[in-house]
């Protein structure tokens, strides 16, 4: 099964977050949230955010500092790494490049990382 874009939908959102300056202090709030992503079918697949994690300094002073965040999605679903987006009503549908890094004994984990 494989994903498609969703179109930008954002119905339902009461902030729109830009992938380009998000940052930790935008996701951590979300922790343990679910996150939906429109596929193919027609049927959305939906993503827990499970961690989100500081990853050291920024190059620049005015740059964000580099974090990462973490996803858990069905086990029995694989998706390849692309760009994907990932709806949630706090902050629209937001584009991010995931890459899977696994599954844990609760489904398949995907890993996006922000420098």
């Amino acid at each position: 099964m494989s994903a498609d874009k969703v179109d930008g939908d954002t119905r339902g959102s009461d902030t729109e977050v830009d992938v380009a300056n998000a940052t930790y202090e935008t996701l951590n709030p979300l922790l343990g949230e679910i996150f939906r992503i429109e596929v193919e079918d027609g049927n959305p697949l939906e993503m827990k955010l499970i961690e989100v994690e500081e990853q050291g300094t920024p190059e620049a002073p005015e740059g964000r500092k580099p974090f990462s965040i973490l996803f858990r999605g069905d086990k029995d679903i694989l998706l390849p790494q692309a760009i994907y987006h990932l709806k949630h009503p706090k902050t629209g549908a937001l584009p991010i490049f995931i890459v899977p890094v696994g599954p844990d004994e609760d489904g398949m984990r995907y890993e996006a990382v922000f420098s």
